[in-house]
């Protein structure tokens, strides 16, 4: 008998997004995903001063708001008519580069790294080595406490990793990633001004040039990161490859969608030419038989449009580009069941974050990760292995832009190409944050905002089905996935927490027949 499976709202590490799972003979057979927090900050923006866009456009998110930061001043660059100059250009990908490692240690494992094996498990660690002793005695201690959150799971799923060497180690590296975590905000923060929300980047360029001082530090930081992830995370990463997450290797669930978006990350050249960037831009569309087709196409942003069939939006905007849309609420929409709009490709759901990025790089070293961990390039495990991959390919390139960046400072002084705004315009900013492809939209009359519309990497992701009825990435992925237990749906949140969604969750199970609810907690 089929059953319905509540879960929401979702933890690890914010709040707003809500599950509602169909199983039938053990498999989801449905899955609704539901944006449950309307802030307005786009609405909030309008009539503003264009100088103030950065500085709240930022306040959107507190974990990545770097990229909100620069994809803003694109926007205003372009408005304006400012060339960045080189050492700007490469000052923001500094900023970005130590905010998306950052991002990605917390996704990894802060966020997902606990679905997969039991932390308590470290309390009866028995063996000699002095480091993890230490760290199975604060076990013990928070155990004997009570309070055993957030390492304490409620749910007793069969496959969890339980054997005390195992957990200990994976402990320890957890909280040398908060250690870690900490250097990469550091790095953000000693040029970016602080973190979160940097105060650096303005229109045009940045506002503090980084001194030599900095370069060295920056430095020091970058190849500490770089060390760690090389000797720790992409270990684990391989590690739970494959162990427990290896029935999702053959990518017949968990996969999700087939086509695969980046609007690129890191400029070489001019600021803001997405055709010319570190990792690059690009679109990969599915084929007729549901394979991607091995073929990158070129980015066209004038191909994405925003479908509000069951989003609590006015339809009134319905799949236009978002340049043409204005944020008007309707929480009366009967069909709708989410704030999150649902943003499509040449009218596609697209899946975004490190692994399209890395499927469209063609990155031959993922490549031979993957076929190493034996899974399949469109699955969970390779987008856990493309967090992890691509967390060690920014760290490693930070000193070839650091080199950059001091033959810059040789060759020019200025950081700021500061230029008046017009009286009216319109400009896009593109850019990928850590999860994906992010772009700001923006229109001025008048010298003031007239609109400004935002499209984030969990938009694309945890988007809504459209006016098709194609599911969003995030839902697709949920199909055909495993649920053995509906009292401990462990595979279920597995799944959406390998997007990097950010959630907080309980769960709550709606029997079919008799309407009564049931609740787990699920960590």
């Amino acid at each position: 008998m089929a059953e319905r499976i509540r879960i929401g709202p979702l933890n690890r590490p914010a709040q707003g997004l809500d599950l509602e799972v169909t199983v039938d003979g053990g498999r989801v057979t449905d899955a609704v995903v539901s944006g449950t927090m309307a802030r307005g900050l786009e609405v909030v923006l309008r009539d503003k001063d264009p100088r103030d866009a950065i500085v709240i456009a930022q306040r959107i998110c507190g974990v990545c708001p770097a990229p909100h930061s620069v994809a803003s001043a694109y926007a205003m660059d372009d408005i304006v008519g400012a060339r960045v100059p080189g050492r700007a250009r490469i000052t923001r990908n500094l900023i970005l580069a130590a905010a998306h490692i950052g991002s990605h240690l917390t996704g990894f494992y802060l966020s997902s790294l606990q679905d997969y094996f039991d932390p308590t498990a470290a309390a009866s660690y028995k063996g000699k080595d002095a480091r993890l002793r230490a760290v199975s005695t604060k076990m013990k201690r928070v155990l004997d406490s009570g309070e055993g959150a957030p390492f304490a799971p409620s749910f007793a799923s069969p496959d969890l990793m339980r054997d005390p060497e195992t957990s200990v180690l994976l402990l320890s590296h957890y909280l040398e990633a908060l250690a870690m975590r900490r250097n990469a905000d550091t790095m953000t923060a000693m040029i970016g001004g602080r973190h979160p929300h940097i105060t650096s980047v303005v229109p045009g360029g940045v506002t503090v040039p980084v001194t030599q001082g900095q370069v060295t530090q920056f430095q020091l930081a970058a190849e500490e990161l770089g060390d760690w992830i090389e000797s720790v995370m992409l270990p684990d990463a391989v590690a739970l490859a494959t162990g427990p997450m290896s029935p999702f290797a053959s990518g017949s669930f968990g996969s999700g969608t087939p086509n695969f978006l980046s609007f690129g990350l890191f400029d070489q050249g001019i600021s803001g030419d997405v055709k010319d960037r570190f990792l690059p831009s690009g679109a990969i569309l599915a084929a007729k038989g549901g394979q991607a087709v091995p073929v990158v196409q070129e980015l066209d942003p004038a191909k994405v449009t925003e479908s509000l069939r069951f989003a609590w939006y006015k339809d009134a905007y319905d799949g236009r580009n978002p340049s043409e849309v204005i944020t008007e609420f309707d929480s009366s929409k009967a069909e709708a069941y989410t704030f999150v709009k649902g943003p499509r490709y040449e009218n596609r759901p697209m899946e975004v974050g490190p692994l399209a990025r890395m499927l469209i790089r063609r990155d031959k070293g993922f490549q031979r990760l993957i076929a190493t961990a034996g899974v399949q390039p469109h699955s969970l495990p390779a987008r856990m292995l493309s967090r992890a991959y691509e967390a060690q390919l920014v760290a490693r390139k930070i000193p070839e832009w650091l080199d950059e960046l001091v033959r810059a400072t040789r060759e020019e002084e200025r950081i700021c190409d500061d230029k008046a705004f017009p009286g009216s315009g319109r400009s896009v900013g593109l850019i990928d944050g850590p999860r994906g492809a992010l772009g700001h939209w923006v229109s001025l009359e008048g010298g003031r905002i007239a609109g400004y519309q935002v499209v984030s990497p969990s938009t694309w992701n945890a988007s809504p089905r459209d006016g098709s009825f194609q599911r969003g990435p995030i839902e697709e992925a949920l199909i055909n996935t495993p649920v053995p237990d509906s009292n401990n749906p462990i595979n279920v949140v597995r799944v959406v927490r390998s997007f990097d969604p950010c959630l907080s969750c309980a769960v709550h199970l709606l029997d079919g027949k008799s309407r009564r609810v049931r609740v787990a907690q699920v960590w």
